[in-house]
């Protein structure tokens, strides 16, 4: 289709731009915006449910630093958090209502959508990684910083079956020193 925006009349042209907007083709078929909606309506509403929390959560512990008012607002060191959770509160509460909007609140969950949800793929793979983020959390203070980087790095890649074992401990380990003499001798930021 081939679209000239000389000379139409607007009502034509602003159905043309819908029609381009609105329609997406996926594997051959194809679906408009609002069906896909319908399709994530109810994971969407119980996504923006968890962030809308985890954002007000946030936002209550930034505004609940320490504030330095003789360094100024742009330098107190609360700014960039209450920023970030009031950015994730924003898109969460559009995801929220576009759910609502959708009927995404009509939930019906059995035992058995609960035992295939507790046993499949992707929720196993989200518990590793979580459990990977808290190991690393409690080591980091303990062990080097790069020492304990290029492990986490090395068991996330080889979990999920990124690479071959000696390619997965290079990329560790180079990213994890990278990262570490950047911080410490470029930025002048000490990481433990």
């Amino acid at each position: 289709m081939r679209v000239s925006f000389i000379r139409h009349d607007e009502a034509e042209l602003g159905e043309r731009c819908l029609l381009i907007l609105n329609s997406c083709s996926l594997i051959g078929e194809t679906f408009t915006m609002q069906e896909q909606h319908k399709q994530t309506a109810k994971p969407d509403f119980i996504v923006s449910l968890i962030l809308t929390a985890f954002s007000l959560l946030l936002l209550g512990l930034s505004v609940a630093m320490p504030k330095y008012v003789e360094w100024g607002l742009y330098a107190t060191p609360a700014l960039a958090p209450i920023i970030f959770s009031l950015l994730l509160l924003i898109g969460s509460l559009i995801l929220l209502v576009r759910s609502l909007l959708a009927e995404g609140y009509k939930l019906s969950v059995s035992w058995e959508q609960s035992r295939r949800f507790l046993m499949s793929r992707p929720f196993h793979n989200f518990l590793v990684s979580f459990g990977l983020v808290l190991l690393y959390y409690l080591m980091i203070g303990k062990m080097h910083f790069a020492l304990i980087s290029t492990l986490y790095l090395f068991v996330n890649i080889l979990y999920f079956r990124g690479t071959s074992w000696w390619k997965n401990l290079i990329i560790s380990t180079v990213a994890a020193v990278s990262i570490w003499y950047c911080f410490n001798d470029l930025f002048l930021i000490p990481l433990p």
